[in-house]
């Protein structure tokens, strides 16, 4: 397919009398494929963009299906930092100069699913808040992994200003991350030291039943 590409060079001095260009294309064609960096820019803000108001949507439910208050209190927190993150993507909508809009993104759908799964197939308590955190962290990373990218295609394409933007999202998606690590460890040891217990419990109960076996010899007829 021949593609034709318009290019406008906008040079601007800096104060050491050094220039610089800024290319600008035209990046998308009739069927939405991205033809350049900022058209491929424009196509990753709209999937995550989607992403994160599905995941809003989806954290609203595992809120409630935390059973831990820490991780409930870290869901909340996780939900109000991602309705933030929605508006920190409009902003940089903005200021591409194009109205906001989600594109279907088939990663942040299949993550979601896998989360409703988890949560269908484990009992309340710790383990299914294991298997929450643990579902919750295979998004954080695939967010980590796409607002990385797109900071780097902002600073690239001479957006500092958007890449700033991006780069709060970014830290927050750490600090989300770790926070959800220190709840999976400590549950973890947890999970441990009650199955610890339960398998000295059932050891000792093994032990007494030989025991009274033991005491009680070999078949005796009844007494007369």
């Amino acid at each position: 397919m021949k593609i034709n590409i318009m290019k406008n060079v906008i040079k601007r001095s800096s104060g050491s009398g050094a220039e610089f260009s800024l290319i600008r294309y035209n990046h998308i064609t009739k069927n939405h494929q991205a033809t350049d960096l900022l058209g491929f820019f424009t196509e990753e803000l709209k999937s995550i963009y989607w992403g994160e108001i599905t995941l809003l949507r989806a954290l609203s439910e595992m809120i409630s299906y935390a059973g831990s208050y820490e991780l409930g209190t870290t869901l909340t927190l996780h939900y109000e930092s991602t309705q933030n993150h929605i508006t920190r993507l409009e902003d940089v909508f903005t200021g591409l100069g194009i109205k906001p809009e989600a594109k279907n993104c088939e990663a942040m759908k299949g993550l979601v699913k896998e989360t409703e799964e988890i949560i269908s197939k484990t009992e309340p308590g710790s383990i299914r808040d294991e298997g929450i955190i643990s579902a919750v962290q295979k998004i954080e990373h695939y967010e980590i992994a796409t607002y990385g990218t797109l900071c780097s295609f902002a600073r690239t394409l001479g957006r500092d200003d958007l890449a700033i933007i991006l780069q709060k999202t970014l830290d927050e998606e750490y600090d989300a991350d770790e926070k959800l690590t220190e709840i999976a460890e400590t549950k973890q040891f947890e999970l441990y030291d009650e199955g610890e217990k339960e398998r000295e419990t059932n050891k000792a109960a093994k032990t007494d039943l030989k025991d009274k076996d033991t005491l009680k010899g070999p078949l005796d007829p009844d007494p007369a």
